[in-house]
């Protein structure tokens, strides 16, 4: 087994407790739910898939609990500071991404801040929002959202006055349709959330009743997301097939959009006439450019204001600069074809353990990042607050070969594909190596950027190997697993399956105590070193950051950030 160092696992977090505490009220001394917005907490998380401890990892990077600057300037997750503009008005921020998003329908988006979920949120707002320094899911364009006392029914009401942009107003018979249309249309990692909804009742205009299949106190998560992207469906139908590319009107948000090309610059601007007060910020341009370095240096040479960042050694250079992060399990992965799509080598369970085997993870990570981050192989890094007894599979090349040749014997050739994008290219070159020394060659496919990774792994499910992540997080780790091993998840690209699988990710998501959580993961761990659906090859934060110019930005779930109260001081 992979050493790891071991972290306390804090205090316990019932996942399906976390941050949905039922009640509450004005009282700023009650404690914290996820339905009263103006309740407060001194419990202190990242922004959705933080560490939230004060644990060190081995790197020297906090386990980050949201090290918000203090002149980060974020407001209350409420939305009630939102569009306030205490700075001054006017001016263009520059936001530098890993990729744009394939369009601007909440649909397309899969998810993760690498695939241009921050751009999309500008355009149309979400009902929840993650708020890192109460540790709760407070309302935004929500203004409560009310569980029964079984996490079974969800009473949604929403704020009056407030317009899609092409003045429609927002009702619950839309937010109704839009949930629907998501539903029905999304291949994306959220679609296993949505299809817990069985039922949405209208009660009257602003209120609307969520019926779930099963009890889960952290439904609010799926309404900080894609799913809490409500889109006027009105607008949908009279744009066909071109909404995606141009979305005007079909948002909440406090921005519009004005340009978007594929593969080049998005702009929006700002409207006078947003629910919570015209933005500070006049103009915001999202920028794509895939490589994390390129991104900070474009960041220092004062061409960004904004830029996101997941790579360990871009990241160790921009720590000096203020933002926010979250500690990331899992957060670069190899992702094996486990039976999806066309016929695999991969599809053989011998060719993934024996993979597993003959790929050291810390090996990896000293040639591709400086050995900076958890590089142990494990579901959860070892700066999670969640402590494994299970650890990964250790390397053992001499097992790996004995694997291998075995389902050579069967008739496979000993070749694999292995598509990567640009920034992981040390990493795929690190295993191509490794794989040779066990007899597999690996042919390396380098693509620029996310999108062709996204079409090989989504779309076409044409790939043997690909470098992906699952980006598991100490918040809602549930949604991970229940996204990447539930035999009936859209979001399970690899297709790795198992009866013990299944098991052992709905005993996680009913888990209640300490011995529950631990023993439910320990199980998931075990079960994913028999079926290997994927090597974990890096578990680290990831992070925004800006320049100190820049004050008000409200980051949320998945590392999505809102503009709705950032200004621009001279």
């Amino acid at each position: 087994m992979r050493a790891r160092t071991k972290k306390g696992f804090g205090a316990l977090v019932a996942l399906t407790l976390v941050a949905t505490a039922c009640g509450g009220d004005d009282d700023t001394d009650s404690a914290p739910t996820p339905t009263d917005a103006d309740s407060t907490a001194d419990d202190t998380s990242d922004d959705g898939e933080s560490g939230e401890t004060d644990d060190t990892s081995d790197d020297g990077e906090s386990s980050e609990s949201d090290d918000t600057s203090d002149d980060t300037g974020t407001t209350d997750a409420d939305g009630s500071g939102a569009g306030t503009c205490e700075g001054e008005t006017g001016g263009v921020l520059t936001y530098g991404s890993p990729s744009q998003p394939a369009g601007l329908d909440p649909v397309l988006v899969p998810g993760a801040e690498s695939t241009g979920i921050t751009a999309v949120a500008q355009i149309y707002d979400t009902l929840m929002q993650w708020d890192s320094d109460s540790g709760t899911y407070m309302p935004r364009v929500a203004e409560s959202l009310e569980p029964d006392a079984d996490f079974i029914n969800w009473t949604l009401t929403l704020r009056e006055g407030i317009a899609f942009g092409n003045g429609d107003p927002l009702t619950a018979d839309a937010v109704k349709a839009s949930i629907e249309r998501f539903n029905e249309l999304s291949t994306g990692p959220f679609k296993s959330l949505t299809s817990k909804i069985t039922a949405m009742e209208v009660i009257d205009d602003l209120t609307l009743v969520f019926t779930l299949n099963e009890a889960w106190s952290g439904f609010p998560f799926t309404l900080s997301l894609q799913p809490g992207m409500i889109v006027n469906t009105a607008v949908v139908d009279a744009a066909g097939e071109s909404f995606a590319l141009d979305p005007a009107g079909a948002g909440v948000g406090a921005y519009e959009l004005d340009t978007f090309t594929s593969g080049e610059i998005t702009t929006l601007t700002a409207k006078e006439d947003y629910w919570n007060g015209t933005p500070c910020i006049e103009e915001l341009r999202f920028v794509p450019l895939p490589a994390d370095q390129a991104r900070l240096e474009a960041f220092e040479n004062g061409e960004f204001d904004v830029v996101y960042l997941r790579d360990p050694i871009p990241l160790e250079a921009s720590s000096e600069y203020p933002g926010f992060s979250r500690y990331v399990s899992a957060s670069s992965a190899l992702l094996f074809n486990s039976g999806v799509g066309a016929p695999s080598p991969a599809n053989d369970v011998r060719v993934r353990q024996g993979l597993a085997l003959a790929i050291d993870t810390e090996a990896v990570n000293e040639r591709a990042n400086e050995g900076l981050g958890d590089a142990d192989g494990a579901v959860l890094g070892a700066s999670s607050r969640f402590d494994l007894e299970v650890a990964a599979t250790a390397p053992d090349v001499e097992a790996a070969r004995a694997l291998l040749d075995e389902a050579k014997a069967d008739g496979w050739d000993g070749n694999l594909r292995l598509i990567c994008d640009a920034g992981r290219e040390e990493v795929a070159l690190a295993i191509a190596a490794q794989a040779a020394d066990a007899g597999v060659t690996i042919d390396v496919q380098v693509v620029p950027n996310f999108g062709p990774l996204v079409d090989a792994i989504i779309v076409n499910q044409d790939f043997d190997l690909a470098c992906w992540g699952f980006n598991t997080a100490d918040e809602q780790p549930w949604v991970s697993f229940n996204n990447s091993l539930s035999s009936d998840s859209p979001a399970n690209y690899g297709g790795g399956v198992s009866p013990r699988a299944d098991q052992a990710v709905d005993d996680l998501r009913v888990a209640s105590t300490a011995d529950e959580v631990t023993q439910a993961l320990n199980e998931i761990q075990a079960e994913w070193n028999e079926i290997v659906p994927a090597l974990i090859l890096l578990s680290t934060a990831d992070r925004v950051i800006h320049n100190e110019a820049v004050t008000g930005i409200q980051p949320s779930s998945n590392t999505m950030t809102f503009f709705a109260d950032a200004s621009i001081e001279s």
